[in-house]
């Protein structure tokens, strides 16, 4: 072998050995000397890429210095890379508005678990409902998620906005955007009936925290009687002790999480169980009064709520 395995080389021969021992220089001695050498060169990395290692190169701390930037995935980055986070951005999306696609350098040929995107929506593609994602033109786009695994609505995805999403094995998953959309919440009475005249709901769930704004209308009853009732809510409350809220109106609302306004200046409290959609309104005599029947403040007629809160949701 011409290298000792440390790195140095080793003939075969000495010749000015071989003069002092009057050995003659013979054509198969010197084909012997000629090809360890040819052995030896042919175990040399060139640097015109004509041949490649067959081991690991241990660098002993030294670098590869000037290289270029990293054009397929089986390059190693350059640290410019690395830290302008060029692998991990898509640019400025494509495609349509619910269907759209990034085309990164270097290109992908799979989705992998745990990968992030950062992305801009491109000119006039903000959402309208349920949205895919495309990358590098892989087969079977993905769909895009909220943060907790819920389709798209329309709207999340905004024209000229920056985004990041990660892949869960499955679809992509925005990241640190809160889900939101709208909800019906139905206003009930214990006894009686009511004519509902507006019904909205909207909300915006960040991380386990729902935040919740109602508006709702009466324009007509019919003899209602004991606590209200609010159904719909988006999301149920956690089913943990000590998460049961209740806000009165006229109350300092401290560490309480509902705010109740009516319009037609009638005095209530709001409360959300454990574990439930629901919450329950009740009429109050006072600030400081005993919560009583809802009968003694709404009469037959038009009223209107707003109910402005947050809860802690179940777990996801």
């Amino acid at each position: 072998m011409p290298f000792d395995g440390a790195g140095n080389f080793t003939r075969l021969y000495d010749w000015t050995d071989d003069a002092a021992a009057a050995v003659d220089i013979t054509a198969s001695r010197f084909d012997d000397e000629m090809d360890g050498m040819v052995t030896g060169m042919e175990l040399a990395v060139l640097r015109d890429g004509q041949n490649s290692p067959t081991a690991d190169l241990p660098m002993a701390t030294q670098k590869h210095t000037n290289v270029g930037n990293a054009a397929a995935r089986n390059q190693y980055a350059a640290a410019g890379q690395v830290q302008d986070n060029a692998l991990q951005y898509g640019g400025t999306s494509g495609g349509t508005a619910n269907a759209q696609t990034l085309s990164p350098t270097p290109a992908i040929t799979s989705y992998a678990t745990g990968s992030k995107w950062l992305f801009k929506v491109g000119a006039g593609l903000t959402n309208t409902g349920a949205t895919t994602m495309q990358i590098s033109g892989i087969a079977s786009p993905k769909n895009i998620y909220s943060f907790d695994g819920v389709a798209l609505v329309g709207g999340e995805l905004v024209d000229g906005r920056w985004y990041e999403i990660t892949y869960d094995g499955t679809q992509f998953r925005l990241t640190g955007i809160p889900r939101r959309g709208t909800f019906t919440p139905v206003l009930t009475p214990a006894g009686g009936s009511l004519t509902h005249s507006t019904q909205i709901g909207v909300y915006r769930i960040v991380d386990d925290l729902v935040f919740i704004h109602i508006l709702l209308g009466i324009s007509a009853t019919s003899s209602p009687t004991g606590a209200l009732t609010v159904t719909g809510l988006p999301v149920a409350s956690a089913n943990t002790a000590n998460h049961h809220y209740t806000f009165e109106a006229g109350h300092a609302p401290g560490t309480t999480q509902f705010i109740l306004s009516t319009l037609s200046g009638f005095k209530m409290s709001v409360s959300l169980a454990e574990n439930s959609t629901t919450l329950l309104l009740k009429s109050i005599a006072d600030a400081d009064g005993a919560i009583g029947d809802l009968a003694t403040s709404l009469k037959n007629g038009a009223a209107a709520f707003c109910i402005t809160g947050f809860y802690r949701r179940a777990s996801a």
